[in-house]
């Protein structure tokens, strides 16, 4: 019995031990986490959105755009500021031409929708095979008729259909990557 005794006493003293660092590195790192927020405190992080970017095309920001009168531009740079100069010049004049950045973007987002819907029907043509196979594959219906003629002719149609849709988004994938729209 005392010997028990003893045993458990000593695996008490061991857990007590143990743990012991365990607590002293927990709250250190909860000081050190503590340091780090003050630190955080004191510097300001600023988050730049499109339109913080476009107002500051809109200030004159980028080299070379001299078609803006400055006054007017420098004291409105909303969208708004760079479009009533335009709309001052006459009803007859041409909007003003999209900078070679916006003309990307534009390619970029017909080039993404294009693409996806390339995926879609991708996805529908893989669909309707399967379900095609699944037909295929039932063995109630009669293995030698018209229906299995069918079948099979819709089956191979819809894999062709399928391996031309998949060489298409292969297609446009590439001339993604050639723009260096990816």
């Amino acid at each position: 019995m005392r010997g028990l005794t003893l045993s458990s006493l000593a695996a008490f003293v061991a857990a007590g031990l143990l743990s012991l660092p365990a607590a002293g590195s927990a709250q250190s790192l909860a000081e050190i986490a503590a340091k780090q927020k003050e630190k955080k405190k004191g510097k300001s992080t600023r988050v730049f959105t499109e339109d913080d970017l476009k107002k500051g095309t809109a200030r004159g920001f980028t080299s070379g755009d001299s078609s803006e009168p400055t006054g007017e531009s420098g004291s409105q740079p909303s969208a708004e500021g760079t479009a009533a100069p335009a709309a001052a010049e006459g009803a007859g004049a041409q909007a003003p031409q999209k900078s070679e950045d916006e003309l990307r973007a534009e390619r970029q987002t017909a080039w993404r929708e294009k693409i996806q819907k390339a995926r879609d029907n991708v996805t529908q043509l893989t669909a309707e095979v399967g379900r095609l196979e699944a037909a295929l594959s039932d063995l109630t219906v009669p293995v030698y008729g018209a229906t299995r003629t069918t079948r099979v002719e819709a089956h191979q149609k819809a894999k062709q259909q399928l391996a031309a849709a998949q060489q298409a988004v292969a297609d446009m994938e590439e001339e993604g990557r050639r723009a260096g729209y990816r």
